[in-house]
């Protein structure tokens, strides 16, 4: 049995990357990173197996499906194909649906050498999101995939508060991060909409009830009307999340998918990328 204290390390080392944030610090080396979170570099490695692990398995498990297998081979990336992930914490999360799908990759197809850049970053709003887009694109990806949004609609004061960020404001910020993709890369763009949550979970949740932070369904489908309108690919993650939400596809802080809700965005991308 996990004591407290272990459980908030490995929860702040698979949601917190450091070396996205404070990239500007040369020789970030992971016992640097360790240090940050207060841990010898031998217990930093060894909680970053335990996340490795669980992708592993996860995507072993979902080419066990022959049918699901065939399908990769029909995705539509060409050989060497530099793949990028852009938004918050389901995609910054160690065990993320990003990292299952490189990994899926990376077995069943090892011969064409994708290369997978997660610029997932916990906590991210589109705002942030926008102000970092001009250094995500000068790794000239070819496929961009944008999930992002859950923490626009972050409520401070409690279900009475202000929305962190308004749809109208999301909107523009999406269009201007799209945009400026679009004029600078001959990237291939997919949106992705931000799955519901569960809000019972979410008001629970001591550390939320402490902050006054909240969010709402309908805030969330807000966003999904939104990100249905663009022109562009979407991968609608709230329509195959369904409404409400499977208890076992989220955390018990009801607003982070867990494993198996990331396996679900998985296999979401992989049937709308090949239907």
């Amino acid at each position: 049995m996990r004591d407290k204290k272990t459980a908030q390390l490995e929860k702040l080392v698979q949601y917190q990357h450091p070396e996205k944030i404070i990239n500007y610090i040369q020789n970030m080396n992971k016992e640097k990173i360790a240090n940050l979170f207060g841990l010898e570099i031998d217990s930093y490695l060894a909680i970053k197996k335990i996340f490795d692990q669980n992708v592993l398995q996860a995507a072993q498990e979902l080419l066990d499906d022959s049918s699901f297998a065939k399908q990769i081979d029909q995705l539509p990336f060409l050989a060497g194909s530099k793949i990028m992930a852009i938004g918050d914490s389901i995609t910054d999360d160690s065990n993320s649906w990003f990292e299952i799908l490189k990994q899926i990759l990376h077995l069943h197809r090892p011969k064409d050498s994708f290369i997978f850049i997660n610029n997932g970053v916990t906590g991210y709003t589109s705002g942030q999101l926008l102000r970092n887009i001009t250094t995500y694109i000068q790794q000239k990806p070819d496929w961009v995939f944008c999930l992002v949004g859950g923490n626009d609609v972050l409520r401070i004061g409690n279900a009475v508060g202000k929305n962190y960020v308004s749809v109208d404001e999301t909107t523009k910020n999406l269009s201007a991060i799209r945009d400026i993709t679009q004029i600078q890369t001959q990237a291939t763009w997919v949106w992705m909409t931000p799955p519901q949550i569960i809000e019972n979970r979410a008001s629970a949740n001591p550390y939320f009830q402490q902050l006054q932070l909240s969010w709402s369904n309908d805030d969330l489908q807000d966003i999904r009307e939104r990100i249905l309108q663009f022109p562009e690919f979407v991968i609608d993650i709230q329509d195959s999340f369904g409404s409400p939400v499977d208890p076992d596809w989220m955390l018990e802080d009801g607003i982070h998918p867990s494993l198996e809700g990331q396996k679900q965005i998985v296999k979401s991308v992989v049937n709308r990328l090949t239907s």
